[in-house]
């Protein structure tokens, strides 16, 4: 899990730009704590790409029991997401670790700013995942940019970096090895920590020889894109998501 994360931190934020990852490490983190006995709640503010959103995780997760707190009815698919009050209760009271989601370009990152008050005096971690293989994090300056804009717009400062350099299923050790070093010169710039990578489990053990002093967080992907081949993963369309087929008949 991303052990670096203050330990008083009773609420883990994981913020990133489109693409990051964040939702996935997010995922990861919160399945991992729930393994070593710890009750975790993990909150759904992702309004701005909702294909890959934690909420239809919803059924595993509460397998797992892991709480998950996120809009349901008519809108839970939607853009116009309402925040439940369930929300204000885990961010200002939250029983044991609460981590949450969040979109992390302005749009998103500003709900999460609007329940800042909430948050009072817990203790709290926002954390923001790095995909160097995005638009506007591919350098140094474009990630503190990005760090920049999501500190002023959530009204919180950001703990550390979570590196996550990939293209889903296309990604190699090289590429992660490769995309890692633009993230770790914008820590060493602005004195930000690298907490770890997140790297497919797949890969982790390469990466892990090789990447040096940095931890190593390995991950299972949970969403499958539509020109990945894997079976029984989850497929996104531009009518929403659909199960496998090959795993769950016609839909």
């Amino acid at each position: 899990m991303v052990d670096s994360v203050p330990a008083a931190a009773k609420i883990q934020v994981f913020a990133g730009m489109y693409g990051s990852g964040k939702t996935e490490v997010a995922l990861n983190q919160a399945e991992r704590l729930s393994a070593v006995g710890r009750a975790v709640t993990l909150v759904d503010l992702d309004v701005v790409t909702p294909y890959f959103c934690s909420r239809h995780e919803r059924e595993r997760l509460q397998s797992a029991g892991i709480r998950l707190i996120s809009a349901g009815g008519q809108f839970a698919f939607s853009d116009l997401t309402s925040i439940p009050a369930e929300v204000i209760g885990a961010l200002g009271a939250p029983a044991d670790v609460t981590v949450v989601d969040v979109g992390g370009d302005e749009a998103g990152t500003t709900v999460l700013g609007s329940l800042r008050e909430y948050v009072g005096s817990n203790e709290y971690a926002l954390i923001m995942v790095v995909n160097t293989y995005r638009p506007f994090t591919r350098h140094a300056r474009g990630i503190l940019e990005s760090v920049e804009l999501v500190e002023k717009a959530c009204r919180m400062s950001v703990a550390g970096l979570v590196s996550n350099p990939n293209m889903g299923a296309a990604t190699t050790a090289e590429m992660v090895l490769r995309g890692h070093e633009a993230i770790r010169e914008a820590c060493d710039r602005s004195g930000l920590p690298l907490l770890c990578a997140s790297v497919d489990s797949r890969l982790a053990v390469e990466v892990e020889a090789r990447l040096g002093d940095c931890p190593v967080f390995p991950i299972r992907r949970h969403f499958v894109l539509p020109w990945e081949t894997r079976a029984g993963g989850l497929r996104a369309s531009r009518n929403g998501w659909q199960r496998s087929k090959q795993s769950c008949g016609d839909v």
